[in-house]
Protein backbone atom coordinates (compact mmCIF):
# COMPACT_ATOMS: atom_id res chain seq x y z
CA UNK A 1 0.00 0.00 0.00
CA UNK A 2 2.91 2.28 -0.79
CA UNK A 3 1.95 5.98 -0.80
CA UNK A 4 -1.75 5.07 -0.56
CA UNK A 5 -2.65 8.30 1.18
CA UNK A 6 -1.01 10.27 -1.65
CA UNK A 7 -2.95 8.29 -4.23
CA UNK A 8 -6.31 8.60 -2.47
CA UNK A 9 -6.02 12.38 -2.10
CA UNK A 10 -4.98 12.86 -5.71
CA UNK A 11 -7.60 10.64 -7.30
CA UNK A 12 -10.37 12.49 -5.55
CA UNK A 13 -9.27 15.51 -7.59
CA UNK A 14 -9.96 13.67 -10.85
CA UNK A 15 -13.70 13.37 -10.23
CA UNK A 16 -16.28 16.18 -9.76
CA UNK A 17 -17.31 16.66 -6.16
CA UNK A 18 -20.96 15.95 -6.95
CA UNK A 19 -20.12 12.42 -8.08
CA UNK A 20 -19.49 10.86 -4.70
CA UNK A 21 -20.09 7.31 -5.89
CA UNK A 22 -17.44 7.69 -8.57
CA UNK A 23 -14.97 8.93 -5.96
CA UNK A 24 -15.77 5.87 -3.85
CA UNK A 25 -15.26 3.59 -6.85
CA UNK A 26 -11.92 5.17 -7.72
CA UNK A 27 -10.84 5.00 -4.09
CA UNK A 28 -11.72 1.31 -3.97
CA UNK A 29 -9.92 0.60 -7.23
CA UNK A 30 -6.93 2.60 -6.04
CA UNK A 31 -6.74 0.61 -2.81
CA UNK A 32 -6.98 -2.71 -4.64
CA UNK A 33 -4.38 -1.70 -7.23
CA UNK A 34 -2.03 -0.36 -4.58
CA UNK A 35 -1.90 -3.82 -3.05
CA UNK A 36 -0.65 -5.31 -6.32
CA UNK A 37 2.92 -5.60 -7.54
CA UNK A 38 3.52 -4.61 -11.14
CA UNK A 39 6.35 -6.03 -13.21
CA UNK A 40 8.68 -3.71 -15.09
CA UNK A 41 7.12 -4.15 -18.54
CA UNK A 42 3.62 -3.91 -17.11
CA UNK A 43 4.39 -0.50 -15.59
CA UNK A 44 5.25 0.98 -18.98
CA UNK A 45 2.29 -0.77 -20.60
CA UNK A 46 -0.06 0.92 -18.13
CA UNK A 47 1.58 4.28 -18.80
CA UNK A 48 0.79 3.95 -22.50
CA UNK A 49 -2.90 3.31 -21.82
CA UNK A 50 -5.68 5.83 -21.16
CA UNK A 51 -6.69 4.94 -17.60
CA UNK A 52 -5.13 7.87 -15.75
CA UNK A 53 -5.90 6.61 -12.25
CA UNK A 54 -3.67 3.55 -12.81
CA UNK A 55 -0.58 5.45 -13.94
CA UNK A 56 0.64 6.82 -10.58
CA UNK A 57 0.10 3.44 -8.94
CA UNK A 58 2.20 1.77 -11.61
CA UNK A 59 4.94 4.42 -11.31
CA UNK A 60 5.14 4.00 -7.54
CA UNK A 61 5.92 0.31 -8.04
CA UNK A 62 9.47 1.10 -9.11
CA UNK A 63 11.94 -0.17 -6.49
CA UNK A 64 14.93 1.16 -8.45
CA UNK A 65 15.42 3.32 -11.52
CA UNK A 66 18.21 2.94 -14.05
CA UNK A 67 19.07 5.60 -16.62
CA UNK A 68 17.31 3.83 -19.48
CA UNK A 69 14.04 3.62 -17.54
CA UNK A 70 14.44 7.20 -16.28
CA UNK A 71 14.71 8.44 -19.88
CA UNK A 72 11.38 6.72 -20.63
CA UNK A 73 9.70 7.74 -17.39
CA UNK A 74 10.60 11.42 -17.63
CA UNK A 75 8.28 11.66 -20.66
CA UNK A 76 5.39 11.38 -18.17
CA UNK A 77 6.72 14.26 -16.07
CA UNK A 78 4.86 16.71 -18.32
CA UNK A 79 1.58 16.78 -20.25
CA UNK A 80 -0.06 14.27 -17.90
CA UNK A 81 -2.64 14.48 -15.12
CA UNK A 82 -1.37 15.98 -11.87
CA UNK A 83 -1.12 12.70 -9.89
CA UNK A 84 0.98 11.13 -12.66
CA UNK A 85 3.37 14.07 -12.84
CA UNK A 86 3.72 14.11 -9.07
CA UNK A 87 4.36 10.36 -8.91
CA UNK A 88 7.11 10.64 -11.55
CA UNK A 89 8.74 13.49 -9.64
CA UNK A 90 8.60 11.47 -6.41
CA UNK A 91 10.31 8.47 -8.01
CA UNK A 92 13.00 10.65 -9.57
CA UNK A 93 13.69 12.31 -6.23
CA UNK A 94 13.82 8.96 -4.45
CA UNK A 95 16.17 7.09 -6.80
CA UNK A 96 18.04 10.06 -8.32
CA UNK A 97 19.15 8.62 -11.69
CA UNK A 98 21.76 10.60 -13.62
CA UNK A 99 20.37 13.27 -15.90
CA UNK A 100 21.03 12.74 -19.61
CA UNK A 101 20.69 15.15 -22.52
CA UNK A 102 17.33 13.66 -23.50
CA UNK A 103 15.89 14.32 -20.03
CA UNK A 104 16.88 17.97 -19.63
CA UNK A 105 13.89 19.77 -21.11
CA UNK A 106 11.26 17.73 -19.26
CA UNK A 107 13.03 18.34 -15.96
CA UNK A 108 13.24 22.09 -16.57
CA UNK A 109 9.59 22.14 -17.63
CA UNK A 110 8.74 20.35 -14.39
CA UNK A 111 10.37 23.19 -12.43
CA UNK A 112 7.55 25.30 -13.86
CA UNK A 113 4.78 22.84 -13.00
CA UNK A 114 1.54 24.27 -11.66
CA UNK A 115 1.78 21.82 -8.74
CA UNK A 116 4.37 23.01 -6.19
CA UNK A 117 4.80 19.42 -4.95
CA UNK A 118 6.23 18.53 -8.35
CA UNK A 119 8.57 21.53 -8.16
CA UNK A 120 9.74 20.54 -4.67
CA UNK A 121 10.38 16.95 -5.73
CA UNK A 122 12.40 18.10 -8.73
CA UNK A 123 14.48 20.35 -6.47
CA UNK A 124 15.17 17.35 -4.21
CA UNK A 125 16.17 15.40 -7.31
CA UNK A 126 18.55 18.13 -8.48
CA UNK A 127 20.24 18.18 -5.08
CA UNK A 128 21.05 14.47 -5.32
CA UNK A 129 22.25 13.99 -8.89
CA UNK A 130 24.51 15.45 -11.60
CA UNK A 131 22.37 18.54 -12.00
CA UNK A 132 25.17 20.85 -13.19
CA UNK A 133 24.36 19.59 -16.68
CA UNK A 134 21.24 21.77 -16.51
CA UNK A 135 22.98 25.07 -15.73
CA UNK A 136 22.93 26.66 -19.19
CA UNK A 137 19.38 25.53 -19.92
CA UNK A 138 18.04 26.83 -16.60
CA UNK A 139 19.77 30.17 -17.19
CA UNK A 140 18.16 30.31 -20.62
CA UNK A 141 14.72 29.50 -19.20
CA UNK A 142 15.05 32.17 -16.49
CA UNK A 143 16.00 34.82 -19.04
CA UNK A 144 13.03 33.78 -21.18
CA UNK A 145 10.68 34.16 -18.21
CA UNK A 146 12.12 37.60 -17.38
CA UNK A 147 11.62 38.66 -20.98
CA UNK A 148 8.02 37.42 -20.90
CA UNK A 149 7.39 39.45 -17.76
CA UNK A 150 8.89 42.56 -19.35
CA UNK A 151 7.16 42.23 -22.71
CA UNK A 152 3.81 40.61 -21.97
CA UNK A 153 3.11 41.87 -18.46
CA UNK A 154 4.80 45.29 -18.50
CA UNK A 155 1.67 47.23 -17.62
CA UNK A 156 0.94 45.01 -14.61
CA UNK A 157 4.55 45.08 -13.47
CA UNK A 158 4.64 48.89 -13.74
CA UNK A 159 1.43 49.40 -11.81
CA UNK A 160 2.22 46.67 -9.24
CA UNK A 161 -1.22 45.19 -9.88
CA UNK A 162 -2.07 41.61 -9.01
CA UNK A 163 -2.63 39.60 -12.15
CA UNK A 164 -2.94 35.87 -12.71
CA UNK A 165 -0.62 35.77 -15.71
CA UNK A 166 2.06 37.77 -13.96
CA UNK A 167 1.77 35.75 -10.73
CA UNK A 168 2.14 32.53 -12.72
CA UNK A 169 5.33 33.77 -14.36
CA UNK A 170 6.74 34.90 -11.01
CA UNK A 171 5.95 31.42 -9.65
CA UNK A 172 7.93 29.90 -12.52
CA UNK A 173 10.78 32.34 -11.98
CA UNK A 174 10.92 31.50 -8.27
CA UNK A 175 11.28 27.74 -8.83
CA UNK A 176 13.77 28.14 -11.69
CA UNK A 177 15.97 30.28 -9.44
CA UNK A 178 15.67 27.59 -6.77
CA UNK A 179 16.77 25.10 -9.42
CA UNK A 180 19.67 27.32 -10.46
CA UNK A 181 20.83 27.41 -6.85
CA UNK A 182 21.09 23.60 -6.97
CA UNK A 183 23.15 23.43 -10.16
CA UNK A 184 25.83 26.11 -9.66
CA UNK A 185 28.61 26.60 -7.13
CA UNK A 186 30.53 29.55 -8.54
CA UNK A 187 29.94 32.80 -10.35
CA UNK A 188 30.48 33.49 -14.07
CA UNK A 189 29.55 36.34 -16.38
CA UNK A 190 26.16 34.91 -17.38
CA UNK A 191 25.16 34.15 -13.80
CA UNK A 192 26.29 37.58 -12.64
CA UNK A 193 24.36 39.31 -15.42
CA UNK A 194 21.22 37.44 -14.38
CA UNK A 195 21.63 38.15 -10.67
CA UNK A 196 21.90 41.89 -11.33
CA UNK A 197 18.44 41.64 -12.93
CA UNK A 198 16.80 39.54 -10.23
CA UNK A 199 18.36 41.52 -7.38
CA UNK A 200 16.26 44.49 -8.51
CA UNK A 201 13.04 42.53 -9.03
CA UNK A 202 10.09 44.14 -7.29
CA UNK A 203 8.74 40.89 -5.79
CA UNK A 204 10.68 40.10 -2.62
CA UNK A 205 10.51 36.32 -3.13
CA UNK A 206 12.67 36.70 -6.25
CA UNK A 207 15.16 38.89 -4.41
CA UNK A 208 15.17 36.27 -1.63
CA UNK A 209 16.11 33.53 -4.12
CA UNK A 210 18.79 35.84 -5.54
CA UNK A 211 20.25 36.31 -2.06
CA UNK A 212 20.19 32.53 -1.56
CA UNK A 213 22.23 32.03 -4.73
CA UNK A 214 24.68 34.80 -3.82
CA UNK A 215 25.18 33.22 -0.42
CA UNK A 216 26.11 29.91 -2.03
CA UNK A 217 28.34 30.70 -4.99
CA UNK A 218 32.04 31.43 -4.98
CA UNK A 219 33.23 34.85 -6.14
CA UNK A 220 29.80 36.40 -5.75
CA UNK A 221 29.77 40.14 -6.58
CA UNK A 222 30.17 42.08 -3.34
CA UNK A 223 28.07 44.96 -4.62
CA UNK A 224 25.05 42.68 -4.92
CA UNK A 225 25.68 41.09 -1.53
CA UNK A 226 25.84 44.53 0.12
CA UNK A 227 22.73 45.62 -1.75
CA UNK A 228 20.63 42.67 -0.61
CA UNK A 229 22.04 42.72 2.92
CA UNK A 230 20.36 46.11 3.16
CA UNK A 231 17.12 45.02 1.49
CA UNK A 232 13.89 46.35 2.98
CA UNK A 233 12.56 42.80 3.35
CA UNK A 234 13.61 40.73 6.37
CA UNK A 235 13.55 37.40 4.51
CA UNK A 236 15.95 38.73 1.89
CA UNK A 237 18.37 40.12 4.47
CA UNK A 238 18.14 36.95 6.51
CA UNK A 239 19.70 34.85 3.71
CA UNK A 240 23.15 36.19 4.64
Amino acid sequence: MRFYYFLYINYAKLVPMNKFNEIQDISKNTYELSCENFEHDEIFRILEEDEDYKKPIAILNFDSLNIEDAEKLVFYLTNQKGPTREAVSMVLAEFSPSITESMKMQIIDALCDVNPNVCRNIIDYLKKTNSSILKDDILKRINEILLEIDLECAKFRKNMEKNHILNKKIFHLYWCLEGLCCVIDENDSEVEKLLYKTADFYDYTIREKTAQILNKIKNAPLSLIDKLKGDENFYVRNKF
